[in-house]
C-alpha cells in the first residue's frame, strides 16, 4: 500500500522551486494527486514535461505545474504570484 500525504510539500514551496525539475511522483505530491492522474495529464497535453537525453527519465517544470493549478483554481493564482481573475 502506498503512503500518500506523508510529507507532501506547500503548494508554495516546490521541491523543484531552486530551478530544478521535478519528478512525476514530485508534481503528484505537490498537487495531491497520484502519479497516475500526473501521466494522464502528460499523454492529453495538459502539462508539460520533458524527457531527459534518450531516456525514460521525464521531468516537469514547476512554472507548468503553477500554472496548471492556476487553471484548474483561477482564484487561487494571486496566491502563486499571477494575475486574479
Amino acid at each position: 500500500m502506498t503512503r500518500r500525504n506523508a510529507s507532501v510539500p506547500s503548494v508554495l514551496a516546490f521541491p523543484g522551486s531552486d530551478g530544478g525539475m521535478l519528478t512525476i511522483g514530485q508534481t503528484a505530491a505537490v498537487i495531491g494527486v497520484e502519479h497516475k492522474t500526473i501521466r494522464r495529464l502528460v499523454d492529453r497535453g495538459e502539462l508539460r514535461a520533458y524527457r531527459l537525453g534518450n531516456t525514460r527519465v521525464i521531468r516537469i517544470d514547476p512554472a507548468d505545474v503553477a500554472a496548471l493549478m492556476g487553471e484548474v483554481n483561477p482564484a487561487g493564482r494571486a496566491l502563486l504570484g499571477g494575475d486574479a481573475a
